[in-house]
């Protein structure tokens, strides 16, 4: 197959996935399993915190794809300081982390049912449900565990200074999204999930 620069249209597809899937995919599924759409990130009105630091991300998550996308098909780019590969590594590393993370992303994301929301669901009407089986006896956000070891091993292809920070980056507002809905899920659901969170990791 080759590397990602010699072959570069397998490897940009498979980096597509995350959003195909991370959120459009999900979206499908919750559709077929129960209906209607859990993708309350785009309805208007949206000013949480969870929605400002989503449009936070947007900076580190273009930076990230730019960078991998020039890594892959401009020579010149990996010629400079940002993009010259740190070290190179095994396609086939980048291939089993970010499979391992896509697979495990979309799996927890299946795993809560009609508690799946992309976004942080303020509905008076609708009341989150607290998933504990599954994946979740093991971590409380496997869904940004698996995530960002997707975009890890997506980095792995691309192992330069500006694709390894932005990667960073981006793991540090996935950070602060997780503290988001950690305090709404402990205002809307009380001690349940107080004694959840002293029951599980919140990562791994």
């Amino acid at each position: 197959m080759g590397d990602i620069t010699q072959n570069p249209a397998p490897y940009l597809a498979f980096a597509a996935l995350h959003l195909v899937m991370g959120q459009f995919g999900s979206a499908w599924i919750y559709r077929m399993r129960f209906g209607g759409s859990p993708l309350v990130i785009y309805r208007k009105g949206q000013r949480t915190g969870h929605m400002r630091v989503t449009r936070q991300l947007g900076g580190p998550v273009l930076l990230w794809a730019g960078s991998v996308v020039a890594y892959a098909l401009w020579p010149a780019f990996r010629q400079t300081w940002l993009g010259a590969p740190v070290v190179v590594l095994p396609s086939l590393a980048g291939w089993l982390v970010g499979a391992l993370g896509l697979v495990g992303m979309v799996g927890a994301q299946i795993n809560m049912g009609r508690s799946f929301r992309v976004g942080q669901d303020e509905s008076p009407e609708t009341a989150p449900q607290l998933v504990r089986t599954g994946l979740y006896r093991f971590s409380r956000n496997p869904v940004y565990v698996f995530s960002f070891l997707y975009l890890a091993g997506v980095t792995l292809w691309a192992l330069c200074p500006l694709t390894v920070v932005s990667c960073l980056g981006i793991g540090a507002l996935m950070h602060r999204l997780v503290l988001e809905e950690e305090a709404f899920l402990r205002q809307r659901l009380g001690q349940p999930y107080v004694e959840f969170c002293a029951q599980v990791r919140r990562y791994i």
